[in-house]
């Protein structure tokens, strides 16, 4: 068995067409939440959800049976309507890569806007 050591290294501003990003050690495990996102909207016209990122739940490779509270957790978006988060472990023909997605609904005074963002992920050590 070999250990490989990897130096810190800070990534320049912008570095978001990336193919991965590399989490802090003092950041751990991040979560993405969904909280309060139903698919319906308020009274004035929003969405009542929020997607909030939590961290610092450390390396395990298993995950918890519901969804962490989300108290003291960054908020990323509010007025969120509904979210899908969806991981496909064999996408296309091989079984090498993978393809998560993400998409949000955002819902302000009645008006809806659906963002969806994908990209593969290696399957293969």
């Amino acid at each position: 068995m070999h250990r490989l050591g990897i130096a810190p290294t800070q990534f320049p501003s912008g570095y978001d067409g990336a193919r991965f990003v590399v989490v802090p050690a003092a950041q751990q495990a991040v979560f993405y939440v969904c909280s309060g996102a139903d698919g319906t909207l308020d009274a004035q016209g929003r969405g009542k959800g929020v997607l909030a990122r939590l961290s610092g739940y450390g390396f395990n490779g298993a995950y918890p049976a519901s969804c962490p509270a989300i108290a003291g957790a960054a908020v990323l978006a509010t007025q969120v309507r509904s979210c899908r988060f969806i991981y496909d472990p064999n996408q296309g023909a091989t079984q090498q890569s993978g393809f998560v997605s993400m998409q949000l609904e955002l819902a302000r005074d009645g008006e809806v806007v659906s963002l969806l963002l994908g990209t593969h992920v290696v399957n293969v050590p």
